[in-house]
């Protein structure tokens, strides 16, 4: 691996390893929120159809569909992390990270 790709990843995972707090992906409301907006966003679409034409339509599924996707997959991250950190040894990463800024 390149030494500054190298530091540039354990620099990263240090930081989210001395970070406790909670991110908004991981609130249950964020579901609770998206669902009627994507309701509210296909209504609109639905109902500017006549304008933008079934290519805009298509369009903006796309676009909804891409950030309910983005969601979903940060989600998944989140909770995946909150299991995974336990197992990294925080003084190894420090003492490697030293290793190769010296």
């Amino acid at each position: 691996m390149i030494k500054t790709t190298e530091i540039k990843i354990l620099r990263t995972l240090l930081r989210h390893l001395d970070v406790q707090t909670k991110s908004v992906m991981q609130s249950r409301w964020l579901i609770v929120a998206l669902w009627p907006v994507i309701a509210v966003w296909f209504f609109v679409l639905f109902q500017l159809e006549s304008k933008i034409g079934s290519l805009g339509v298509s369009v903006g599924s796309m676009l909804a569909g891409a950030g309910v996707a983005t969601v979903a997959i940060y989600r998944g991250s989140f909770q995946q992390w909150i299991v995974v950190r336990r197992f990294l040894d925080r003084e190894a990463i420090a003492r490697r990270l030293s290793e190769l800024e010296s």
